[in-house]
């Protein structure tokens, strides 16, 4: 049996598969630069505290204008990659409060007042509290420095990926 094929119809045929091949192209660049994008954020905070956000690498900075020393805020993750590392920079002097809580998960910390030690805890459902320690991959690296405390919080919080978390501070001298 023979078949003619008309001309027309096999450059249609061509078009359709370079088509198919040029669209195929198109979704392969747009999947490995969605893999790349900058982190995409919506912040909020109370009162006259302000929120700045940076992004150097796979760091993300938020940083904390806090006049009062009393203040929250809440983190809305739009798009783009997630950020290996989330670190604050809490315009405070010390530390009496702080509590992080995304997902299920809230932890806090405080101080003394009269040292720069720091001790933090995961807050249970119930409100009980349990003492964490540095070697936990909840723990939040939290570092004086000449004009605010950086805060590095936890690898769980990369990991996990959540959506949106919140953060409260109260500063010890206010």
């Amino acid at each position: 049996m023979l078949y003619l094929i008309h001309p027309e119809i096999v450059r249609f045929q061509n078009m359709r598969v370079s088509y198919g091949l040029l669209m195929l192209c198109v979704a392969l660049a747009m999947t490995a630069c969605t893999g790349n994008q900058a982190p995409q954020f919506n912040i909020t905070a109370d009162k006259d505290n302000q929120l700045s956000l940076s992004i150097e690498n796979e760091t993300t900075m938020i940083d904390v204008q806090s006049p009062s020393g009393i203040g929250k805020a809440d983190i809305e993750f739009l798009s783009g990659s997630y950020p290996a590392q989330i670190i604050l920079r809490l315009h405070i002097k010390k530390l009496e409060g702080f509590k992080l809580t995304y997902g299920r998960t809230t932890l806090s910390a405080s101080s003394s007042g009269t040292s720069d030690t720091v001790t933090q805890s995961l807050i249970q459902s119930d409100g009980s509290e349990h003492a964490i320690i540095s070697s936990n991959p909840l723990w939040m690296d939290i570092q004086p420095e000449q004009e605010y405390l950086e805060i590095t919080l936890p690898k769980t919080l990369t990991q996990e990926k959540p959506k949106s978390f919140s953060f409260e501070w109260i500063d010890f001298y206010r």
